[in-house]
């Protein structure tokens, strides 16, 4: 991953962001570009296997450190990551750059963001992947409590304690206290407040208006859909991802289904079965395309 090709550019909502970019490779086809989206709590190098397997292969890529984290602004207010902006902001990056359509592939609270692409954006998608974290449906409900112990019963176990926790006004504080040099580390000195606003706004007023904004036609997924399910992640279940979004998928043929033997981040440890996958799925995709 060559760090000369971060660049920086500022959003409508007035953001600046830090973001990977390199063009397809010369050709008379040329190949399309993939949308690189991390969550909590990496910064865009958390793509820097799939990133290196893509652009060798030559395909565009763009990957931003999304907002809150490494070289893009932190904003701390809740109301900055509601997905309908979360969605802009990256459109306004491939904009910036002349990219139309892309493969948008996103992992943790990266796959919200893919999400709200396909509702407010689909134009702009060829297909959507997302690895560990199936599709977010707009939320019509702020009643998170009911999912959290329907889970916990199916599982046996609490698996979204850790996300109240972080929503806490005094999670920032606890987790810097205990954890500092670690944390100093991963999040590149930015702190914790900015990257744990992710979570508050899922639950927030906020974004229940913000997903209030979403019809029941922009909910469904209309091109071509890949999850890629972590058979070792103890939280974010395949078989919860395959009921997620199996319902919205258009038709249920454009629906693909995958599972690694590998925990929430198998896209690090299993790299090279991920960019497999991935890599023949997209070869799918454009073959649909042509």
């Amino acid at each position: 991953m060559d760090f000369t090709r971060f660049k920086q550019t500022r959003t409508q909502r007035g953001f600046l962001y830090s973001y990977y970019f390199s063009a397809p490779a010369p050709s008379s086809k040329p190949l399309p570009t993939i949308l690189f989206l991390h969550g909590f709590p990496t910064p865009a190098y958390l793509w820097h296997a799939q990133i290196s397997a893509f652009e060798a292969r030559g395909f565009g890529i763009v990957a931003p450190d999304m907002l809150g984290y490494g070289g893009t602004d932190k904003p701390s207010e809740v109301g900055a990551y509601v997905g309908s902006g979360l969605a802009r902001d990256v459109v306004d990056i491939l904009d910036g750059e002349g990219v139309g359509r892309v493969v948008a592939v996103g992992h943790d609270w990266g796959a919200r963001v893919v999400s709200r692409l396909i509702n407010y954006h689909p134009s702009r998608l060829l297909g959507t992947a997302l690895l560990a974290v199936p599709y977010f449906p707009p939320r019509r409900t702020a009643n998170s409590a009911a999912r959290d112990a329907m889970i916990k019963k199916l599982l046996g176990y609490d698996a979204f304690a850790y996300q109240r926790f972080f929503g806490e006004s005094d999670a920032c504080g606890l987790m810097e206290r205990n954890d500092k040099e670690y944390y100093r580390k991963t999040l590149l000195e930015g702190g914790l407040e900015a990257p744990l606003a992710w979570y508050k706004a899922a639950t927030s007023e906020a974004s229940l208006e913000d997903d209030a904004k979403i019809s029941e036609s922009a909910a469904l997924i209309t091109n071509p859909h890949l999850f890629i399910g972590f058979s070792k992640d103890p939280v974010c279940r395949p078989e919860f991802g395959a009921s997620s979004h199996a319902p919205y998928v258009r038709p249920p043929s454009n629906l693909t289904n995958k599972v690694v033997e590998g925990d929430h981040w198998a896209l690090l440890s299993h790299a090279e079965e991920v960019n497999g996958i991935l890599l023949e799925w997209v070869e799918g995709v454009i073959a649909k395309c042509e």
